[in-house]
Formats: C-alpha cells, structure tokens, sequence
C-alpha cells in the first residue's frame, strides 16, 4: 500500500468514528475528532456541520482531493479556494487544472472543460440543489449554471446571486462600454455601470439592485426605474413579498430613505448601515442627522440621541419588537421598543440580537475594558473580550450561547452558554499548506431543537467538535 493510502485509511477511519483513531486523536468526553492537519494539507474544508471533510494532497506532480477519506482523480492542480459544501453539507466541488484546461468537479463529476475557471465563483443555491460557476472560453467569459453556458461577455462579477429557494439566479455582466444584470439567462437594460450587490425578495420574485447613468445612479426594481441620485446607499431591502422596497440615497448635499418609491424627509446624513426593514416588511427604522442632532426613526416618529452605533437597529422575527444601540449623555444603551436600558461604557456594533420568537433581546456591551452579554437587562459574566457575531439563540429562545476569551491571548477561547464558561479551546486557528485558516469562532455555535449545541475547537494540529447540551 502506499503512503498517500495508508493516510487516506486512516483519514477514514477518523471521520468514521473508530475506536483507534478516537484513542490516539486526543478527544475529550463530549468530543469528536473531525481531522489532523499534519503535515498541512494544501487545502481542506469542513462542513458547516462538522460531518465532511475534503482535503488536497500532493504526490509527484499531481494533486488530489480527498473528500470523506475517498481519494478522487488526480489532477495537474486543484484550484486555490475552490474547496466548496453547499449549505447543508451535502454536496461538494472544486476546479481543478489538466493539462491547459480547467474543469470544475461536482460531487465527483467532471463537467465540461474550459479555458479558465474562476475558482471563488463556484457558488451552490441556499437549498443546494443548483451549482454556478463562471468559467473563460473562447477569449470570453460565461456563466456555467446546473452544467448549461450561458451567453458570452466581456466581464462577469462580482458575484453570482441565487434566489432564497434557488429557483433564480441573477448577475452582473459587461459588454462592450455598458454593464448589465442577466436574471435567469434573460437580459435587462444596459447601463454604464451596475452596483456590486444584487438582492432578491424573500419569495424570489422580485430583484433590485443600482444603475449607473452618467455620474449618477438609480434603483431598479424589477425592471422599474427609481429616481437619479448622485450616490444610492447600502444596504438596499426589498420585503420577503417582494412589495416594499427601501434605500438610502444621496442627492445635493443631503441624504434621503426612499420606501416604495416615496422619499422620506430630507437629512444631513444617514447612519452607516443604519436602515432597516421588519421581516413582515410593515415597519422601516433608520438612523439620520439634522443640524448636527441624530435622530433615529422608528415607524415615522422621531427620537433624538446623541449618537448611534453602525449597523445596530434590529428588528425581531415577528416583527412587532425593535432594538439599536445609542449615547446620550455619554454613556451607551440600548433602547429596546422605545424604552432604555442599564448604560454603559460601551456597546458592541452588530451585537443585537433577538430570539427566533422575540421575547428576548440580547447584547454585547463593555465597561473598564472587560466585554459581557447582557440578556433581557441581567449582565453575564465579564471576560477579557467577545466575539463578534458570535452572540445566539437556541430555537426556544430559553439559551444563548457565544465565544469568549479570558485573557489577551487571542488563540485561548471558549464558549459560553447561559453565562456558564466551558472548557477553554487552547486554539481557533489552524493553517493549511497555501496560507488558509480555518477559524472555529468563524463556525459559531449551532443550537438544535432539543437544546443540544455543537461547536469546534482546534488543539494539536486537530480540529474537533464539541456537542453538549444547554441545562
């Protein structure tokens, strides 16, 4: 047998839970070894859930994919940052190079070959039944959608957009001197230039995204034309039913949020990030500036502060609750359906968050340079910093969880659920042969909804996940 067999054996056997590669992988109880990187693969990918792996390895001048232990066909090169799951783990792709062309690999099938393949462009439907990719051929670049070219441009990017349920694909194309969006092969109108960011409405029947004419832009929505502005703000919304439209847009000095058309009253300035539309799509808040006082605007009324966070208004699933960071009187809190919270020094952007069924509200804030989570007004425990974004919910609302850190070492984390600290991780960051990382908070950490949680952790050049459940 040879050497690169006997790795992948026992690569298998790992993934597979054996009793031998559990006792020499250096798991605790509650526990599971999902790899060894060492030595460091050129790359690999872990699904979301922990349960997949593929890997490159090297052997002469050929390269492999090893995907749940099963070596694939050894190709010239396999593509940086090709490594692709879709959402729920089922389905896996990559490019890879032979010879001069370049093909992509999708669960194991060789599609079409092609001059070039742009390897981050490989992007699975959220459902993950229909893959897209942008490859070059013949001096021109085409989308490959579900194995199927499409027409021919000059320039594709940056991204290609799938509807919710996957149903629709859209992206923006140049032609020529002019830019356009293309929805599901069909052409729209060419403009001078196209916004880099296309978003569908929830149900997938609507599309929107910002033209340029000249020095200025306009939304269009579905086709439909808005008002020219010298600049259109991010992020632009569209309701899950596809009948409301909102963004921020900038003409003559001052700033506007356009619902449905309607420009609101005119602004100063409108805070970064700082428009939101409820998920019912009936409520719109935005935070705006007016001879040198923030307001933020709940509904129509009107509420003076002194300041607001970037990107904290935040509505609850059911849309009847709503919650943004702001300082008044040099202290920060955070108002959640028009009433104030306990001040502090400091609250965390981005760190609001509701429970799926909006009864609780939590956050992220800091005082004396300590960070803690404060849940429906009650302060957790204080440690040396949160991450970002890593602040959740269970289902049922009745848990949260996210990682922590306890000293200025950045690499020594741990979760924390219910203000109770777990085991500290030792690491969160392990590097593959072509300078990747894989980062364990990156992950987060996922609830179930029988109160179990799973999450990763590295230690010793492995990469492990911790399943637990919330008292």
């Amino acid at each position: 047998m040879s050497r690169q067999a006997v790795v992948v054996a026992a690569i298998w056997l790992v993934l597979h839970g054996s009793s031998i590669a559990r006792a020499q992988g250096g798991a605790t109880p509650g526990e599971r070894l999902v790899c060894t990187v060492d030595p460091p693969w050129l790359q690999f990918e872990v699904s979301g859930d922990g349960k997949r792996l593929a890997f490159v390895t090297r052997s002469g001048e050929k390269e492999t994919v090893v995907l749940d232990g099963r070596p694939g066909k050894p190709y010239d090169r396999i593509d940086s940052d090709s490594l692709v799951f879709s959402a729920d783990g089922r389905r896996f792709a990559y490019s890879a190079t032979l010879g001069k062309k370049h093909v992509v690999v999708d669960d194991g099938v060789e599609g079409d070959p092609y001059d070039a393949v742009h390897a981050r462009t490989l992007t699975f439907s959220p459902n993950g039944k229909r893959l897209a990719y942008v490859a070059m051929t013949g001096g021109a670049m085409r989308v490959v959608s579900d194995g199927k070219l499409e027409k021919p441009y000059d320039g594709i990017g940056p991204r290609l957009s799938f509807s919710p349920d996957g149903a629709r694909l859209a992206y923006a194309a140049k032609a020529g001197k002019k830019e356009l969006v293309v929805v599901d092969g069909v052409e729209r109108k060419r403009f001078a230039r196209i916004g880099a960011t296309i978003v569908f409405s929830g149900d997938g029947k609507r599309v929107a995204y910002a033209a340029g004419i000249g020095k200025k832009w306009l939304m269009v929505v579905d086709g439909e034309e808005g008002r020219l502005y010298d600049a259109i703000g991010m992020p632009f919304l569209l309701s899950p039913d596809g009948k409301r439209a909102v963004y921020a847009a900038e003409s003559g000095g001052k700033m506007v949020v356009v619902v449905d058309g309607k420009e609101g009253k005119r602004y100063d300035h409108i805070g970064k990030g700082n428009v939101a539309l409820s998920p019912d799509g009936t409520r719109v808040a935005y935070a705006a500036m007016a001879h040198g006082k923030w307001h933020m605007i709940v509904d129509g009324e009107e509420r003076e502060h002194d300041l607001f966070g970037d990107s904290t208004i935040v509505f609850s699933p059911d849309s009847k609750r709503v919650a943004y960071a702001a300082k008044s009187g040099g202290r920060w809190s955070v108002i959640v359906d028009g009433a104030e919270g306990k001040p502090h020094d400091v609250v965390i952007n981005d760190s609001i968050v509701f429970s799926p069924d909006g009864a609780h509200v939590a956050y992220v804030a800091g005082a004396s340079g300590r960070q803690f989570v404060v849940v429906d007004g009650r302060e957790g425990p204080a440690f040396h910093g949160i991450a970002r974004r890593s602040l959740v919910f269970n289902p049922d609302g009745r848990h949260a969880a996210y990682w922590a850190t306890t000293s200025a070492n950045l690499n020594e984390w741990l979760v924390v659920v219910d203000g109770k600290p777990g085991k500290r991780s030792g690491d969160v960051l392990i590097k593959s042969g072509d300078d990747r990382w894989f980062n364990a908070i990156d992950r987060g950490v996922r609830f179930d909804a029988r109160g179990g949680f799973r999450h990763f952790v590295v230690r010793d050049k492995s990469i492990y996940v911790v399943e637990g459940r919330a008292d």
